[in-house]
């Protein structure tokens, strides 16, 4: 599947599922695909999921970002890669301004 189709399919699914309830603002955790892998194979909560082995998770963080940049206004893009504490800290600095 392109970029492009999913991209689409993102925005029909977006459309029926959420409609005109879009949230105020959206934080989207950006990892590199390695990290976000090593940290999911470390997990230890007994959930699995046995469709991650087929997803295509460069395709679903671009996608993610894609829709980030095309909505600044709403979606904000936060570094990951760094402690909680430095994750918390970002959040909260958008959700100050916001309020």
């Amino acid at each position: 599947m392109s970029d492009t189709d999913l991209h689409q399919l993102f925005r029909s699914v977006t459309d029926v599922v959420v409609g005109t309830t879009l949230p105020d603002f959206t934080f989207i955790l950006e990892l590199p695909l390695k990290i976000a892998g090593a940290r999911r194979d470390q997990r230890h909560d007994d959930i699995s999921d046995p469709a991650e082995a087929t997803r295509d998770f460069a395709a679903i963080r671009n996608g993610l970002l894609e829709v980030a940049i095309q909505n600044p206004e709403r979606c904000h893009i936060i570094n990951a890669n760094q402690q909680p504490g430095e994750v918390a800290r970002d959040i909260w600095r958008i959700v100050e301004r916001l309020l």
